[in-house]
Formats: structure tokens, C-alpha cells, sequence
């Protein structure tokens, strides 16, 4: 514990001196302000949405399967790359898709700074310090821990880790690492992107320490295949872990169509925050082809219900990106993050 509580304060630290900075500015004038729409009385509006095999995304599910996007006069064809985030992103960047679930990363941020219009538009997951359980988890080979080769954290050194360049993933590795005076320059890196392949690594003793998410932590610590270093809820307290973006193409089309996609998203995370209840859990089931057991027993993100995020640790994410060299240059908040559809949304729902 006393790595995991200094970790947390130097997250602490950090998030201090961004929150000293100043408030965020408003929208930026050229993202076109939203009227409080109902669902139109035409053909409903037809949208592309990017979704990856997450628990995270559960919120798309949920609001396609009850009907909610429906009720909002919207005919929503949810896509899921399972390709990967790269694939999701470049579809989200080009306008192929109006709107996806995602994380923020340096690709994103790189992207916004060449002037893609793409803007996060609510919160999809945050890291909760109050949960009862970790979504995400830096984790190592349960024979590691159990020998008490990580009772010193500088033991990583040599060790094989996976990271994401630019990733929340790498943010939380590397802020590990500077606590134990090592750098990845101490580590032998692979490129494991994929937390499936992660799992496999770990398994033929080719991967040392990783991070892992749901649902893939919940099965490898149950059967022994890892244990749990440091969870990222205790590290990165509040952390925005997830968000709704929404592309060109969607801004092109009349603002009160993000309003109501917005309306029907809060619907479906309210549903969600009922918890493990049968009807969820159905979904959730069907939706990641896990049996109803393993979903139950599994850790699901935490959502804010009114689709806000936290954004001190936006600044703090992005000030590491930029002194880690993966971002050029600062991009400023409002170019990032633009709540007038949530906040459109939350104003019709009486919230």
C-alpha cells in the first residue's frame, strides 16, 4: 500500500497545479449551438456509431436494445470495430461515423491539433476511488507476486511489460515508474495493444506486468493467471477513463440530433448505474459473449449520471503526453471537451 498511496499523491500533486490554472474556457465559437429538441416527426435520422467490445460501451447497448435512441427519432447502426481503436479512430476522424466511444490518447490529441473537429462530448467511464472493485488494474504474473519479486517495485527492472504509446495504459505505467526511479528504458517492451493477447502473454510466461480492463482482469486474477500490482482507481483517482466523441459529420447535422442522441445515451447510463440487475446483465451478456455468471462476477465501470467529466485530469493527462514527447504541443481544453449537448440533454431530463 505504500506505493499505491504515493502514487496517488503525486497524481494529487500534479492535478493541484492544473486545477490552480484557471477554469476552462467555454465551447469554441464554431461548434454550433444546440436547440432542446423532441424527436423528429419525419424518417428518423439515421447515425453511424463506433463501438469496441467493452464493458465501457454497455451505455450504446443499452440505449439500442430498449428503444431509447428509437424515442429520440434516431435510427442508430452500432458498428463494432473489432479490429481495434486505431481503425474506430481513423473512422471517427475522417466523418465515416458520427459518433464512438473511445479514451482520450495522443492520437486523439495529435489529431484535434491538425484541426480534426472531433470534440468529446460526455463521459464513458471514470476511474471511481469509491468502487468496491477495479476496472482497471496494473497486474503481474501471479507467480511473481506470490515468489515476492515485487515486494520492492524496483524489482520491475528487466522485467517484460506491454504498453500503448500515448495510452491511459502507458500514462499509468510510466507514473509507476518514475515513483521507482526506473524508466522503460530499465523494462523489455513488446507491443501488446490487445488485452486478449496480453492475457496469453502472461499465461506462456512471455509478459512479466501490463495493465489489463474488463472484462479480461476479473477472469485472469480468478484463475491465477496475474495478480494485482497497484489498481488504477486508487492511482488515478476521478480519471476520465472514457468518452463519447462525435465527428464531423455529426456537427454538420442539425444540432438538435446530438441533443437527442445525448438525451438517449443519459437514459441508458441511468439504466446502467441500477446496476447488476437481470435486464443489464442480459444485455451485457449478449453484448460481449460472456455467460451471465462471468458478467455478474465481473467489475463494472463506474458513470457519471449526468455525462460530465473531470477536467483536471484531462489537463493532467495531456501535460504528460506533451513532456513525454507523444503530443506536440498543448491542445487547449475547449478544443477538446464540449458539454453543451450533455448539458442540453440533462436540461430536458429534468436533471
Amino acid at each position: 500500500m505504500r506505493m499505491t498511496r504515493a502514487l496517488s499523491l503525486l497524481f494529487a500533486a500534479a492535478l493541484s497545479l492544473v486545477t490552480a490554472c484557471g477554469p476552462a474556457q467555454p465551447a469554441p465559437t464554431s461548434i454550433p449551438e444546440p436547440t432542446a429538441g423532441g424527436p423528429a416527426t419525419e424518417e428518423p435520422v439515421a447515425l453511424k456509431v463506433g463501438i469496441l467490445n467493452f464493458m465501457s460501451h454497455a451505455p450504446f447497448i443499452i440505449a439500442q436494445e430498449e428503444g431509447y435512441f428509437t424515442e429520440e427519432g434516431l435510427d442508430v447502426e452500432l458498428i463494432n470495430f473489432i479490429s481495434g481503436s486505431s481503425e474506430l479512430n481513423a473512422a471517427l476522424h475522417a466523418g465515416q461515423i458520427d459518433a464512438a466511444g473511445g479514451t482520450l490518447s495522443a492520437n486523439i490529441l495529435n489529431a484535434i491539433a491538425q484541426g480534426s473537429t472531433v470534440r468529446a462530448v460526455a463521459d464513458k467511464a471514470f476511474l471511481n476511488p469509491q468502487a468496491k472493485c477495479a476496472t482497471d488494474a496494473i497486474v503481474a504474473r501471479k507467480a511473481h507476486i506470490d515468489a515476492g519479486l515485487l515486494d520492492d517495485l524496483s524489482m520491475l527492472r528487466g522485467m517484460k511489460t506491454a504498453i500503448s504509446a500515448g495510452s491511459m495504459s502507458d500514462f499509468s505505467t510510466t507514473t509507476l515508474l518514475e515513483e521507482t526511479g526506473l524508466t522503460y528504458e530499465d523494462l523489455e517492451l513488446t507491443n501488446l495493444p490487445d488485452y486478449a493477447s496480453r492475457v496469453e502473454a502472461f499465461r506462456s510466461g512471455s509478459l512479466d506486468f501490463a495493465v489489463l480492463t474488463e472484462p479480461w482482469l476479473a477472469k485472469a486474477v480468478e484463475d491465477g493467471t496475474v495478480g494485482v500490482v497497484l489498481t488504477l482507481e486508487e492511482a488515478l483517482p476521478n480519471y476520465s477513463s472514457g468518452y463519447v466523441y462525435f465527428s464531423k459529420s455529426m456537427y454538420a447535422r442539425e444540432s438538435d440530433v446530438g441533443v437527442r442522441f445525448m438525451t438517449a445515451y443519459l437514459k441508458a447510463v441511468a439504466q446502467y448505474n441500477e446496476g447488476k440487475t437481470d435486464r443489464n446483465v442480459e444485455l451485457l451478456s449478449e453484448f460481449t459473449q460472456l455467460e451471465p455468471d462471468v458478467v455478474r462476477l465481473m467489475c463494472w465501470p463506474s458513470f457519471r449520471g449526468d455525462g460530465m467529466i473531470d477536467l483536471p485530469t484531462v489537463e493532467v493527462f495531456e501535460r504528460w503526453a506533451v513532456e513525454a514527447g507523444h503530443v506536440d504541443s498543448f491542445v487547449p481544453v475547449e478544443n477538446i471537451w464540449d458539454p453543451q449537448f450533455v448539458e442540453a440533454a440533462a436540461a430536458r431530463l429534468g436533471r
